[in-house]
């Protein structure tokens, strides 16, 4: 079983239970902080294994009893659901691709009709259907 999602400070009492695309570099880096009192240079190091965070992959069986103690404090951070999938059609669909990404993006405007060679300040109609389409797409 995966945990890709869990993490937690090695000496504080924090397991941060990870929800993408809400301020989740944020808070890792707040968590390293925490940790060794420094910054990391690069802020995305957290999520290359360059910080001081526990993952259950790295010592399974420690992390386990760790967080069996039960005075941890786990927690997690969500943001509005709405503004949310906005920002993840934004960044995966409308901004600068990663080549993945665009690959799925052009199968979804070929299923969908859609015409994502536009900028959506210049053809607010055309971006509405795009994000309408994505929004049947993911429900």
């Amino acid at each position: 079983m995966k945990f890709r999602g869990l993490l937690a400070c090695q000496t504080n009492k924090l397991v941060y239970i990870n929800m993408p695309k809400s301020a989740c570099t944020t808070i890792k880096n707040i968590m390293h902080f925490a940790d060794t009192g420094e910054w990391l240079e690069d802020p995305y190091l957290v999520h290359r294994g360059g910080s001081s965070l526990m993952q259950p992959k790295n010592n399974l069986r420690k992390f386990n009893r760790m967080a069996r103690t039960g005075d941890r404090y786990c927690f997690t951070f969500l943001r509005a659901p709405d503004r949310r999938v906005y920002s993840c059609f934004m960044e995966k669909f409308c901004g600068k691709q990663r080549p993945g990404y665009m690959a799925v993006r052009d199968q979804f405007a070929a299923e969908y009709g859609l015409n994502f060679q536009i900028d959506p300040a210049e053809d607010v109609d055309n971006h509405r259907k795009n994000f309408l389409g994505f929004l049947q797409f993911v429900g």
